[in-house]
């Protein structure tokens, strides 16, 4: 019996994450993986049967456990801990995605974890105001604006309130890793969105990973559209099983490097609705 081994996806995927640019620029506080010159896979196939697990499953999960298989295999990096759980007087303040030693400099580094996918939608207001789920419930700036005010500054937070552990050292840095692609209407070019991001020093990066959307009234896909399982949407490198074809989803076309969203009918009006509401929130 041939089982498929998803060794090739899976290799694809960490190649993507060591590669992929971050959705955000003009900040010492964005995270650019130092990317060694051979990684050891071997201790990433430690992991296999995990990372093979979760490929399957949550997108976000599946990332995480990538993630912390790298920094396993990464000659400067030690992980000290990851999902450090912060409380104060009962209440649970947040959570702490990575703590990190810097083997080179000796720094601790607290690192926050942000794997997002949006689509953008042109109108009035600030591009990055214009940026939203495909679910219609979750907005780029209001992700932006919780990671720069709340989850970056947490540490300090926990410090403050006498919150952080005492068997962890507190970090000397606090950084963000935020790789992903966004997704613009098609035919519209990605200059016209890339605006700054509203009570935050980020601005949304000209060399990110961007591709387009449609909705299923827009037009047919044509053929040889491949839908994908969620995992393929960090490489476009899919493996073997039935992917979920109802819309929103994403497909890998024929002529195309990077997976396209296509969006249920009607999706761009009540996107729009959304939108507008949410800026007048601000």
């Amino acid at each position: 019996m041939n089982e498929y081994l998803p060794w090739p996806a899976i290799h694809s995927d960490v190649e993507w994450i060591l590669n992929a640019p971050s959705l955000l620029t003009r900040s010492e506080e964005l995270w650019q993986m130092p990317v060694p010159e051979n990684i050891d896979y071997s201790i990433i196939w430690q992991n296999l049967e995990t990372i093979t697990s979760r490929r399957s499953g949550k997108l976000g999960l599946y990332f995480e456990t990538l993630v912390h298989a790298m920094f396993m295999a990464h000659p400067r990096f030690e992980l000290l801990a990851n999902n450090i759980i912060i409380r104060h007087n009962g209440r649970t303040l947040g959570e702490v995605d990575l703590l990190l030693q810097d083997l080179e400099t000796d720094e601790v580094i607290h690192l926050e974890l942000a794997l997002k996918f949006y689509l953008g939608l042109t109108g009035p207001g600030e591009p990055a105001t214009r940026f939203i789920g495909a679910g219609l419930h979750d907005f780029l700036h209001r992700k932006l604006h919780r990671l720069y005010h709340h989850q970056l500054v947490l540490p300090n937070i926990a410090k403050q309130v006498n919150g952080w552990p005492d068997h962890l050292p507190f970090p000397d840095k606090h950084r963000l890793w935020i790789p992903g692609r966004l997704y613009l209407p098609e035919g519209i070019e990605f200059k016209s969105m890339a605006g700054a991001v509203p009570d935050t020093p980020w601005r949304l990066n000209p060399k990110c990973e961007v591709s387009y959307w449609i909705t299923a009234e827009d037009k047919a896909l044509p053929k040889g559209a491949k839908p994908l399982q969620k995992a393929a949407w960090l490489s476009g490198h899919d493996s073997p099983g039935k992917a979920n074809i109802r819309l929103p989803a994403q497909f890998i076309l024929p002529d195309s490097k990077l997976p396209v969203y296509v969006l249920p009918t009607g999706w761009h009006t009540q996107a729009l609705q959304k939108i507008k509401a949410y800026q007048q929130s601000l």
